[in-house]
């Protein structure tokens, strides 16, 4: 009976997987071809964070990582909502899969005059000078040895390089390699989208 019920979790666990490869193939596409379009609206960046932390608590807890969210702060943003949280949630499940256990990841958002910048940190592998900026582009992955230890298809990463300037943001990398890493990105504080 235990045998059956880890191959379902094994076959749904899969298959979301698979779903999430799909739609951030499809989200490229859509971007690349000049179809995709924001949705802004008014919403508190914490409700999302709250949401991710809650989302993806158990592949926290099952690396025992220390997670530290400062959002004291709480200002409306007018954004695209979902394409904001598929942003965070890149760089959040990034965070978590790049950190060794008992690692560390923090979340930050500095309100400005003129935009906000939200900061996703992490004590994992880090990245070497010479890649920092390979890592934004489609299909693109730091170990590209057919048997790489971190799995994934290389898409995170340009895709949230594409939703962060359609909002007129920008987003970068600072990193040292086997000290970690911090993306950083910006969205204005108008509503000029």
């Amino acid at each position: 009976m235990k045998s059956k019920k880890k191959y379902a979790h094994n076959i749904n666990t899969s298959g979301r997987h698979l779903l999430g490869i799909i739609n951030d193939i499809l989200d490229i596409s859509k971007i690349e071809a000049g179809k995709m379009e924001l949705e802004p609206e008014q919403f508190e960046l914490e409700e999302i964070i709250s949401e991710l932390k809650n989302t993806l608590e158990p592949l926290v807890k099952k690396k025992q990582l220390i997670l530290d969210v400062d959002t004291n702060q709480e200002y409306p943003v007018y954004a695209d909502k979902l394409k904001i949280k598929q942003v965070l949630y890149n760089l959040f499940s990034n965070a978590i899969k790049f950190t060794p256990e008992k690692g560390k990841i923090a979340i930050d958002i500095d309100y400005g005059d003129e935009d906000i910048t939200i900061s996703v940190s992490d004590s994992g592998i880090g990245i070497p000078p010479e890649e920092q900026d390979k890592i934004f582009e489609s299909f693109r992955q730091l170990d590209s040895d057919s048997n790489r230890q971190y799995q994934g298809t290389g898409l995170g990463l340009a895709l949230v390089r594409n939703i962060v300037e359609m909002h007129g943001g920008q987003i970068w990398v600072e990193s040292e390699a086997g000290r970690g890493s911090t993306f950083k990105f910006t969205l204005p504080r108008q509503n000029d989208i």
